[in-house]
């Protein structure tokens, strides 16, 4: 179980990031502004258009798309972003709107905070209990533990997002949450499932694998790589499982992404899979739209080698910004030479797949994306989090010496 002082040091980073929320601006950029842009829209006018609020200096964005359902219909602005997460949101603000009566226009301040408090701090408090939980059924020791728990508390790229209004911040907890069912899983399979009186409880972990590694997919699209995985280790360990636990659990994220999605564009497909298309480049009232002629990191012309470069020792790199994240890649070293634990030695390998492969996407694709544009560190892969910290365990235990320890600190 999950000892006094790993208690102590995740309400320590809990606190923080509490703390921070509550004196977070609000709309703090083009991203943020664009989907609380929705969340309004949805609550006060019933509507995914964002004409109305948008026209307001303070709440535009650039993150806007021009769309109409056909050539009959007159145009209208909406958020690029898929809009599951603003309609959940919405529903939070909905509530507060009945319930305490603060508007998002005239108190955004107060509204924000409150609302990214449940939406951020909430999952960030609960997830680091999952990964605790997690280090623990892979067998990690208590100083590898307490120094995971601590880089993924104080030492993460994540956390400056916690006090906006993103997908990368939900991905990462649902990610950890699905992590977490997948050690269950591969663990009870080395003990022996339940029966009986137990059944209920030996099919939660298909539940929580199906409903978060789908959630994982729909925040960000680039999971859809996790969420096949998690479905082959479903139907590898118990076929029967899957298709009356893992599946329905799954179906529901899904069909609320799709659903929403149609509600939103008429169709299936995400705004921002027309990039490029009428729908970003426009001329509206005379004026262009800003993907028209993207400027600075928006008009990425770089070679995928330098492109590389930028992605993990740059300006927005993984090791550059985050260099504890070196432990990592010596788990994913030890895990491929060394014999270990077949439930630590799949997870921490699926990692280093995931993210080799969802970097390697990116790199065949530079004139399309742009590190996350002007934002803090490589928001696009941020939802592996999950995966970078359980790595770093393995290597965490090999450090013996004081001075590999203080620098491991350091």
């Amino acid at each position: 179980s999950i000892t006094v002082v790993e208690h102590i040091l995740i309400l320590a980073a809990t606190g923080l990031i509490f703390a921070a929320i509550l004196r977070a601006e609000p709309l703090q950029s083009a991203n943020d502004r664009s989907r609380w842009a929705t969340v309004w829209s949805l609550v006060e006018r019933g509507t995914f258009q964002i004409d109305e609020i948008d026209q307001y200096a303070r709440w535009s964005t650039i993150d806007k798309v021009r769309h109409r359902l056909d050539d009959t219909k007159p145009w209208h602005f909406y958020s690029s972003k898929p809009p599951l997460l603003s309609v959940i949101v919405a529903g939070l603000y909905a509530i507060e709107r009945w319930t305490l009566g603060h508007g998002l226009f005239h108190e955004t301040q107060f509204v924000t905070r409150l609302l990214l408090l449940i939406v951020n701090g909430l999952p960030f408090w609960l997830g680091l209990l999952a990964l605790c939980r997690c280090l623990i059924l892979l067998g990690s020791s208590l100083p590898a533990r307490l120094f995971v728990v601590a880089a993924a508390g104080f030492a993460s790229m994540l956390n400056p997002y916690l006090t906006t209004l993103n997908n990368h911040t939900p991905a990462a907890a649902c990610a950890m949450f699905a992590v977490m069912a997948a050690a269950e899983l591969l663990t009870r399979r080395q003990q022996g499932f339940p029966t009986g009186s137990d059944e209920k409880s030996s099919g939660r972990p298909f539940i929580n694998l199906g409903l978060f590694a789908a959630l994982t997919c729909c925040f960000e699209l680039p999971a859809a790589l996790m969420g096949i995985l998690a479905f082959v280790l479903a139907a590898a360990i118990d076929r029967r499982r899957t298709l009356t636990h893992f599946v329905p659990a799954a179906v529901i994220p899904l069909a609320a992404f799709f659903v929403t999605n149609w509600l939103a564009t008429g169709g299936i497909k995400p705004f921002y899979a027309s990039y490029g298309s009428e729908t970003y480049v426009y001329e509206h009232h005379g004026i262009p739209s800003y993907w028209t002629n993207p400027r600075d990191l928006d008009a990425n012309q770089e070679s995928p080698a330098v492109y590389l470069f930028h992605c993990v020792l740059g300006h927005h790199g993984l090791l550059s910004l985050t260099p504890v994240l070196c432990l990592s890649i010596c788990g994913w070293c030890f895990m491929v030479f060394q014999k270990a634990d077949i439930a630590r030695r799949g997870i921490i390998l699926t990692g280093a797949v995931l993210t080799t492969v969802t970097l390697g996407f990116y790199l065949t694709r530079t004139q399309n994306y742009n590190y996350g544009g002007n934002s803090v560190g490589l928001r696009w892969m941020l939802w592996m989090s999950p995966f970078w910290w359980i790595a770093m365990a393995p290597a965490a235990e090999k450090l013996k010496s004081r001075s590999s320890r203080i620098l491991a600190g350091l």
